[in-house]
């Protein structure tokens, strides 16, 4: 890892996440990630809507996220190769999401985004920093966790959700998979 590459692309993807913050209800609602205006065509939505929230506290929360684990990432990835993992985990997250959250009509969200990119991290930290590997462990094992009182409906809401918004932990689960195979393939060292 180079500590002294800035992220830039994560830096700027926490701070779209708290920018959006700035936009009328109305603006979130054209950039949600709502099915019946995806099945309408509007694709942008599945890169869109994870970058408007619920609430302040979510969009904090998942900036931080995003910034945090990017910071690990994007200095051993590149900023090229990650901003193609977000590109491309955007929309397979919100089509995901989506298919198996039948009944899930609007997502709204950096989370997935963040899971991925910590997923990602945690591979990196395995191979690079053999030492901390317990640490790795540990974390999984908290997300693993996290995931599974999240789909029994009894996880613990970190990001303060309105009445009524659950946690898409289905999102988290993809992002996960995402983040793990796409830091799993090999780094070329130049």
């Amino acid at each position: 890892m180079k500590p002294d590459a800035l992220p830039r692309l994560s830096l700027a993807a926490a701070l779209a996440c708290i920018a959006a913050l700035a936009l009328p209800d109305s603006a979130n609602a054209q950039l949600a990630l709502i099915r019946a205006a995806l099945a309408d065509g509007e694709a942008w939505r599945l890169w869109s809507a994870h970058f408007v929230h619920f609430s302040t506290q979510q969009a904090l929360t998942d900036g931080a996220a995003l910034l945090i684990a990017g910071a690990i990432v994007e200095p051993t990835l590149g900023t090229r190769r990650l901003g193609l993992l977000l590109l491309a985990g955007a929309p397979l997250i919100g089509l995901g999401t989506l298919a198996l959250a039948p009944d899930l009509s609007e997502y709204r969200g950096a989370s997935g985004l963040a899971v991925m990119l910590g997923a990602a991290a945690c591979v990196l930290l395995w191979r690079e920093l053999p030492r901390q590997r317990f640490f790795v462990a540990f974390v999984a094992l908290l997300f693993i966790a996290k995931l599974a009182l999240d789909a029994a409906g009894k996880g613990l809401d970190l990001s303060g959700l309105p009445p009524g918004v659950i946690v898409a932990w289905q999102a988290h689960l993809i992002g996960a998979a995402l983040g793990l195979a796409g830091a799993w393939i090999p780094i070329r060292r130049s």
